[in-house]
């Protein structure tokens, strides 16, 4: 009796008891006990352990990690390894690859309670059998990850980061599944769930909330779950709060980037994105309704508000929410101007694929994104007024921009051209109009715009002269090439002629035949309206 009463007192002296946590029925982990020193600081009793390192290669019993101890190492046996409730521990250069087995039945990694994980190098946890995810935190408890280095976490059909998958095979109950709430404050993270978010909810089980204020995070929701929030149905995931770092999130089919997944019963919390975030990235899977807010069949998802703009208020969608949530991807980027803001001063500027303003072609692609165009006219909803221009900008006048290089080759006759300017391969963004071969009258918007004295006009005439200005400068300067010579235009003169803009040293409209052939070549460029 007093060797038991020795070892209850040493485990209450380190704040450790013997449990099982987490969507598990395994037996009692043992606790782990950082060996040499039993206090920190100057050695005196009665304070925390001293810092201590396990390597879990070493390891062959189910385990519990106490405060204050970096884990390192591979983990060779099929065994649970959990984190002591209230602790604070270093995962540095950690691999957990769960077996997937009825025998196993744990996550890859195990918070006991609330819990804080630093991280150094590179870490890896997989689930054991496939219903549990890579790293669980108990409902009502709070997981934090922060540090430098980088965590990868998954399971076939759990969350990478949350819940366990809860249905007829599982054998786990609902609240025994769900998880607490996910803080992430730095690090490189990667998050792949199965049936259920990369970070959040699984089939079945619910979620406390989800709250990144930094790092670099890339979530990917399995088969009709979120990237981040609730999985495929009759799961219910907080509210999300993005305030920090570079984060990307993609659904699975019918489910949101952020959000609810497929099924009704497929519920999530008020979303919130910061303008304090470094980039934005949400996705949607095939055929879901939002990138941001809600999977194919609704849901229910609380107010999503980005950059303190409500796009969603709960029950309807508010400043255009349809249009800008249901873009695929979605992109937020509170340092960078949408190209939606242009001014007159951003001609000669370039739209990135993600519709966003750059300096020229090299600064869009240092950001990650492809160099679409280069802004050759910014006016406003209601100029240019001819009906040619409203009819092919598809709603939308604010601006044009033209391709950084040539969608048809010389001598292409003007039925080709057009179907080179539509087939355009550059990447376009998502708000843009589609590519098409400017009209003449939009030619002669975009030459005005890059300092042509041209006077914008319906009467082209046969040899409408103008000085050419700086679009060819400007588009040299921007990374795109040289516009020099003659180019179609999408006007028709008659049923034999269309007309061309030369760009050469003559500087004039002119009539062309439509079926220009090798003895007088004429380039396709393609364009798109903003």
């Amino acid at each position: 009796m007093r060797k038991i009463a020795k070892i209850a007192a040493l485990l209450a002296a380190f704040g450790l008891a013997l449990f099982a946590a987490g969507c598990s029925n395994s037996s009692d982990p043992l606790p782990y006990i950082p060996s040499g020193g039993s206090s920190g600081g100057g050695g005196g009793g009665g304070g925390e352990p001293t810092a201590k390192t396990i390597d879990l290669s070493t390891v062959t019993a189910d385990t519990v990690i106490a405060n204050n101890t970096t884990v390192t190492g591979k983990l060779g046996a099929n065994v649970k390894i959990s984190i002591a409730d209230g602790a604070t521990v270093t995962l540095k250069d950690v691999k957990i690859n769960g077996t997937d087995s009825d025998s196993y039945k744990w996550a890859g990694l195990t918070c006991a309670g609330g819990a804080t994980i630093n991280l150094e190098g590179t870490n890896t946890v997989k689930g054991f059998l496939k219903y549990y995810p890579g790293l669980f935190v108990p409902k009502g408890k709070t997981l934090t990850i922060k540090g430098s280095g980088s965590l990868n976490a998954s399971n076939e059909k759990a969350a990478g980061i949350g819940g366990c998958c809860v249905d007829a095979t599982s054998g786990i109950q609902k609240e025994e599944g769900s998880c607490g709430t996910i803080v992430i404050e730095g690090g490189t993270i990667t998050a792949t769930g199965g049936m259920s978010a990369g970070i959040g909810c699984s089939h079945g089980s619910d979620c406390d909330g989800v709250t990144i204020t930094g790092g670099t995070v890339t979530a990917t929701g399995g088969t009709m779950a979120a990237g981040i929030g609730s999985g495929g149905g009759n799961s219910v995931c907080g509210p999300i709060s993005i305030s920090g770092g570079t984060v990307t999130a993609e659904g699975g089919d019918y489910a949101a980037g952020v959000g609810t997944g497929y099924l009704t019963d497929s519920k999530c919390g008020a979303i919130t994105v910061a303008n304090t975030v470094t980039k934005f990235t949400a996705k949607k899977g095939t055929n879901a309704t939002d990138s941001v807010g809600h999977g194919k069949n609704g849901g229910t998802c609380g107010a999503v508000t980005i950059g303190g703009t409500v796009y969603w208020d709960g029950s309807a969608y508010q400043n255009e929410g349809a249009t800008v949530l249901g873009q695929s991807p979605f992109v937020y980027k509170p340092n960078f101007k949408p190209m939606e803001q242009a001014t007159a001063d951003d001609i000669g500027k370039v739209i990135g694929a993600d519709g966003y303003i750059y300096a020229n072609k090299a600064a869009a692609e240092a950001e990650g994104t492809t160099a679409s165009a280069m802004i050759a006219y910014v006016g406003s909803a209601t100029e240019p007024t001819n009906s040619d221009i409203n009819a092919s900008m598809e709603g939308h006048a604010h601006g044009l921009a033209i391709a950084l290089s040539s969608a048809g080759s010389w001598q292409a006759s003007w039925s080709a051209a057009k179907t080179s300017a539509a087939s355009y391969a550059a990447a376009r963004p998502a708000r843009a109009s589609t590519w098409r071969l400017p009209s003449a009258y939009q030619w002669m918007w975009m030459l005005k715009g890059c300092g042509s004295n041209i006077t914008p006009k319906t009467d082209i005439g046969n040899a409408f002269e103008f000085q050419n200005g700086n679009i060819s400068d400007m588009s040299q300067a921007c990374g795109g090439g040289s516009i020099y010579n003659k180019y179609w235009t999408s006007t028709e003169k008659d049923g034999s002629n269309a007309y061309e803009c030369r760009c050469d040293n003559q500087h004039k409209f002119q009539s062309a035949s439509k079926s220009q052939d090798e003895s007088a070549g004429i380039w396709a460029i393609a364009i798109f309206a903003f």
